[in-house]
């Protein structure tokens, strides 16, 4: 009798096992039915299959996709008269020229403007750039951004001067077809001539050297662009001889040595002197023409000097 049950427990566990397993395969065959019931084609509708992943390709980052031009191109690029466009390609052409070439080519922009029957039936293009032949209402980049009878050339930041840029005003006319611009060349910060600087008063058809003024300055970054430091070279030519007369300012004001008249630079013995008055003394050095507001005098007192003549 001992020995039967142990026998009987051997066969109770080996039946067990057996029913497991048969469960198992049971499980097995509905798990399978399902699934093709679930993946079996729609009919009318193609098999959609996943292509296989390179492993040696690997996923795009979103720092890899192409970045998108965002400037924004203006709707009157195509409604810009033959003349102005050619107007505007020269002006363009300027930007990769030499001072003077872009002088030139305001004058030849300024004249036109000021020819109120050409400039009629121009588009109007205030504060756009132009670039490419293109002009963009929302610009970043090297480009020329028109103000009216002011043109700015260089590095530009949403339409407004931004970096290392040459701003020209035309504010008159002088002789024949030559106009009288005020030149700003240096740094921008958001529209602000900052830092050092050069500034030119003179004739488009004139070395301001001979005739005009040029004053190398150091601008304080303020919106109020006020010149910390600045040194004014003023030239006139008579009778075909240049004289020119050197002037301080310091912290936005003139820098007096006490005198009324400042002599001559380029010579010793031609008995020409500037007379210095209110207009010279009283001014607050800063610059004129701030880029997109008014200007901030009437005139430029850096061209109305007046020159005494005779013996000392």
């Amino acid at each position: 009798m001992m020995d039967q049950k142990p026998k009987g427990r051997v066969l109770l566990t080996v039946l067990n096992i057996i029913i497991a397993v048969l469960a198992l395969v049971l499980v097995g065959l509905i798990v399978t039915a399902v699934l093709r019931i679930t993946l079996t084609p729609v009919p009318g509708r193609p098999d959609i299959s996943a292509a296989p992943v390179s492993s040696s390709t690997p996923p795009v980052q979103t720092s890899q996709l192409p970045v998108t031009d965002a400037n924004v191109r203006s709707d009157r690029t195509d409604a810009l008269s033959a003349d102005q466009k050619s107007l505007l390609d020269a002006l363009e052409q300027a930007l990769s020229g030499t001072r003077e070439d872009r002088v030139q080519a305001m004058e030849a922009w300024s004249n036109a403007v000021m020819d109120h029957s050409a400039f009629d039936s121009w588009t109007d293009i205030w504060m756009l750039t132009y670039q490419d032949g293109q002009l963009w209402r929302d610009f970043t980049g090297s480009g020329v951004l028109i103000n009216g009878s002011s043109v700015y050339f260089g590095t530009i930041d949403h339409q407004t001067p931004d970096g290392e840029g040459m701003a020209i005003v035309v504010d008159g006319k002088a002789s024949g077809s030559a106009v009288m611009y005020f030149l700003q060349e240096g740094t921008w910060d958001q529209g602000v001539l900052t830092g050092e600087a050069q500034l030119i008063r003179g004739s488009s058809q004139t070395d301001p050297a001979a005739g005009g003024c040029v004053i190398q300055c150091t601008l304080d970054g303020s919106a109020d662009e006020i010149m910390t430091q600045a040194q004014l070279t003023v030239s006139q030519t008579q009778n075909g001889v240049t004289h020119q007369f050197t002037l301080q300012a310091e912290n936005g004001a003139y820098s007096s040595d006490g005198t009324d008249l400042i002599s001559c630079a380029l010579h010793s013995d031609c008995g020409v002197s500037l007379l210095v008055d209110g207009s010279v003394t009283d001014l607050t050095y800063q610059n004129p023409y701030p880029w997109g507001k008014q200007p901030r005098q009437m005139g430029l007192p850096f061209s109305s000097y007046a020159y005494g003549y005779g013996g000392r």
